[in-house]
């Protein structure tokens, strides 16, 4: 197994885009029309190949995710001047970027899924070494440093994807109306 970040990116005649080329077009895909429309056909279409094309650059969708998520991580760095400001307002800036970030693109909320052998990307080590960077001179030991920096990134994490959650509930309730009362009279028969 060899991840994505440790192969050398594709160069040369067979490879006139780059892997940030192939990124942009799958967000931009993901940004207009949700997750879902995102395949490899329809990113090597909007890049002007062919779909075994891409392959060339990504082994499959889960690498194309790996790609798009890492390139949306890239969103949430937030300046160096900031995380000299002290602690707390250097993680104050990296969740708000973070939420931000979250916000110009909630699909990839719902991409996001754990695999065994996901490897972080360039730009989620970045954004880990920030945040451990914010909390560095603390005078605390490493496991509270490390509690904290995962502290705020699950509250980021956890209040972004309820935000995105309630979106997909009002898109159902547009679509399906009665379903969400629909669901509250069954949760309150079930807690009765």
């Amino acid at each position: 197994f060899d991840p994505i970040w440790a192969r050398p990116e594709p160069s040369g005649r067979r490879a006139p885009h780059s892997r940030a080329d192939i990124a942009e077009a799958a967000i931009a895909v993901a940004d207009a029309e949700g997750i879902d429309a995102v395949s490899m056909r329809r990113v090597a279409r909007e890049l002007g190949l062919g779909t075994m094309s891409l392959y060339h650059y990504v082994r499959g969708k889960d690498e194309l995710i790996d790609l798009m998520s890492d390139a949306i991580l890239g969103g949430q760095l937030v300046d160096n001047a900031e995380l000299r400001k002290g602690w707390r307002p250097a993680l104050r800036a990296i969740a708000v970027a973070t939420r931000r970030n979250f916000e110009r693109h909630p699909w990839i909320l719902g991409a996001l899924q754990p695999r065994p052998r996901a490897v972080p990307g360039p730009n989620s080590l970045r954004h880990f070494d920030q945040s451990v960077g914010a909390v560095a001179d603390l005078d605390v030991d490493v496991k509270t440093k490390m509690e904290i920096v995962t502290l705020i990134d699950d509250y980021v994490f956890g209040f972004s994807l309820r935000a995105y959650l309630a979106g997909l509930e009002q898109r159902v309730e547009q679509e399906e109306p009665g379903w969400v009362q629909a669901v509250f009279d069954y949760m309150a028969v079930e807690l009765e």
